[in-house]
Parts: C-alpha cells; sequence; structure tokens
C-alpha cells in the first residue's frame, strides 16, 4: 500500500524488512496500521509503503519517505504511539529483521 504520490522527494528514508512467525502476521499489520494512522497527518512526511515480500509470505518491506531525520524522530517520540507500538511489537515473534536510513 502505498500512501499518497510523492510531489517532493524525500531528503530521509527509513526501509525495514521484518520475518514474523505465520501466526504473527495479523498482529504485525495491526501495528504497521496503528503507525501509519498516526504518521500520514505528520508534518514532514512523504509516503509510506508496505508489502508482504514474493519470495517469503512471512517477510515484509516498509519503506518510509520524510523530509528529513528530525520529522521522522519528532514523530517517533509522540510517547502515547511509541508505547503503543512497543507493546504490540514485543509481543510478535519476529525471526529476522533489517532496517536501514539514508538521506
Amino acid at each position: 500500500m502505498v500512501d499518497k504520490p510523492r510531489s517532493r522527494l524525500p531528503s530521509f528514508v527509513a526501509y525495514a524488512r521484518y520475518t514474523v512467525h505465520p501466526c504473527d502476521k495479523l498482529q504485525l499489520i495491526e501495528a504497521i496500521n496503528l503507525y501509519r494512522a498516526q504518521v500520514t497527518a505528520a508534518p514532514g512526511y512523504l509516503y509510506f509503503y508496505f508489502s508482504w515480500a514474493k519470495a517469503d509470505a512471512n517477510t515484509c518491506v516498509l519503506s518510509e519517505g520524510w523530509v528529513g531525520k528530525a520529522a521522522i524522530d519528532r514523530q517517533l517520540g509522540i510517547e502515547p504511539l511509541e508505547n503503543e507500538l512497543k507493546t504490540k511489537i514485543e509481543c510478535l515473534k519476529i525471526t529476522g529483521t533489517r532496517t536501514t536510513f539514508s538521506r
């Protein structure tokens, strides 16, 4: 799912891959939807992309575009969102992860 067309190029991109236990896919989707609902209105937000990998049905790919690192840092620092996400994600059986950030 891609949120909105990019009218500006991002100056900061976050990319993550998570491999989860098959029983935890729905919980991961819930956590992603919670996060996505919060970030779409954030200042500096440009786009959010989520999909399941074709090569592995239990691996998802996430990508976010922001106008700068400060914009995503502000969003991630919102305590209620951070606490709720942490609670949801800590319950998952994540068997692999990779996160990269680029400017």
